[in-house]
């Protein structure tokens, strides 16, 4: 947002009602910007520039064997933000995972993350926890029955990360 030449525009406004997470500095060279109506009586504009994360996950355990019938099966998701902003805090990421048919999803946890109630094969947790560029989320274990129908053989199953500022989702 802009403000016009003559008015005023908010931080509220820019936003969008969001909180600026980060460090804000500004700073004014008196010496470029002294002459008279040139500096902060004369107005000022600012320009921001926002680096959304990149965010990707692993999924594990790798090579895990389950059997029909089998009741607390689980698997980890790990969420690990490349930068080059942080990701978390007031604007959530939200993992949901979608399991194939055979494997009903029971429940989700771990520190920092908050999950739904499942729906169908799908269910979705949230996380406001605050990650700097280079650093991980803690573990989310999402666990899982598996039908004594259940396809037998391989399965894929992928998580979906949204929100925290992210263009699209990540699978």
């Amino acid at each position: 947002h802009y403000a016009a030449t003559s008015g005023s525009s908010t931080f509220a406004t820019m936003f969008d009602n969001l909180i600026g997470d980060g460090t804000w500095s500004l700073y004014f060279n008196l010496n470029t910007h002294g002459l008279a109506g040139d500096g902060p009586t004369g107005g000022w504009c600012l320009n921001f520039t926002e680096n959304p994360p990149v965010l990707t996950a692993t999924k594990g355990p790798t090579g895990l064997h389950v059997v029909q019938g089998d009741t607390g099966d689980s698997v980890t998701v790990v969420v690990q933000n490349g930068g080059p902003g942080s990701a978390g805090g007031v604007a959530p990421v939200v993992v949901s995972d979608t399991f194939p048919a055979g494997l009903t999803p029971t429940g989700g946890s771990g520190t920092g993350w908050s999950c739904g109630a499942p729906s169908g094969q799908t269910i979705s947790c949230s996380s406001t926890e605050f990650i700097a560029s280079g650093s991980d989320f803690d573990t989310l274990t999402i666990n899982f029955n598996v039908s004594g129908t259940a396809t037998v053989g391989g399965v894929n199953n992928t998580a979906v990360i949204s929100g925290s500022g992210l263009a699209s989702s990540v699978n």
